[in-house]
């Protein structure tokens, strides 16, 4: 994502409260990271939600108020979907997000994780742990694997024979997250959700009708967003990179509440600009506002995912 942000000089954000699915992309899928799956207990409410979307993480902060005369304790999880190797020119390898942190009231909280390595619908990640042979090697850039000893292990029964293929792993990682949260008597909790952006990109031609359909999936007006780059930068290229950064919002059971969003998506060390420009979605009405250039809005009663278009 890095290499893509080199030599752009302008970056045009929008934000759109989508539950929706995601746009299809050619060039790259992006990563995200999913909701937190869990039951609230009676007598615990959301009072606010907070995110904030930066070029290196997203996090997200959720104020419960527990209301009730004793301290409460439910669990969250999160499940990622099954991945393979991705291949050593994948822009995103680490689908597992190792990186995410779970804090309560600033306090890391110790998830619990359970490693699945799947293959043909058969659970092998003990037979791989046996044969010295990590379940993680299928999210590594750089896969190196000894054909000789794996051959010799297949040979022993010490491992599915097809578990690789010309050295390299062909099954399925998955890995599951689950942390047990506390709540204290009548008072407010901060929970803090922080992991790594993996956003999907691609180039996109201007005025063609894939541009127009991105800007019209995210309340933007085409012929308005055009007359605003073309004032911004005059030469504007043909095509444009474009990011979407896909952010669940929803926990557990929670009802909807309001959302604050902030965006700055300026890169630490590198060159490239803050975004110039924002459009805000809100799904309920369907209109969007054009600001210049900062990102900080309040959105009532979101839906469960908030997607941002961002144009390079």
């Amino acid at each position: 994502m890095q290499m893509m942000r080199q030599g752009i000089s302008t970056a045009l954000c929008y934000m759109l409260f989508a539950a929706g699915p995601a746009i299809a992309w050619e060039s790259e899928s992006g990563a995200v990271f999913p909701a937190l799956v869990g039951t609230l207990p009676e007598g615990i409410s959301l009072k606010a939600t907070n995110v904030r979307l930066s070029a290196e993480s997203v996090v997200i902060e959720y104020t419960l108020q527990n209301s009730t005369v004793k301290p409460k304790s439910f669990k969250l999880s999160s499940y990622l979907a099954p991945f393979g190797w991705q291949g050593a020119a994948a822009e995103y390898n680490d689908l597992h997000f190792p990186e995410v942190a779970l804090k309560v009231d600033g306090k890391p909280q110790i998830p619990r994780t359970r490693v699945s390595a799947l293959l043909d619908g058969d659970e092998i990640a003990a037979s791989l742990r046996r044969s010295a042979i990590d379940p993680y090697l299928v999210a590594r850039e750089d896969v190196k694997t000894d054909e000789r000893a794996i051959a010799k292990r297949v040979a022993q029964k010490q491992l599915p024979a097809e578990a690789f293929r010309a050295g390299l792993p062909i099954w399925q990682l998955q890995v599951t997250r689950s942390w047990l949260i506390r709540l204290s008597v009548q008072r407010e909790t901060v929970l803090g959700l922080r992991y790594r952006v993996r956003p999907a990109f691609r180039p996109v031609k201007v005025g063609g009708s894939d541009w127009q359909s991105l800007i019209l999936q995210h309340c933007g007006n085409p012929k308005q967003v055009g007359e605003a780059l073309a004032e911004l930068e005059p030469s504007s290229p043909e095509y444009r990179n474009v990011e979407v950064y896909t952010i669940p919002v929803k926990v557990a059971n929670a009802q909807a509440s309001d959302v604050d969003l902030s965006i700055d998506l300026q890169a630490k060390g590198s060159g490239s600009k803050r975004a110039s420009a924002s459009l805000t979605c809100n799904a309920y009405s369907g209109t969007g506002q054009l600001g210049l250039p900062s990102v900080s809005t309040t959105q009532v009663l979101s839906p469960s995912q908030l997607s941002v278009l961002v144009i390079y």
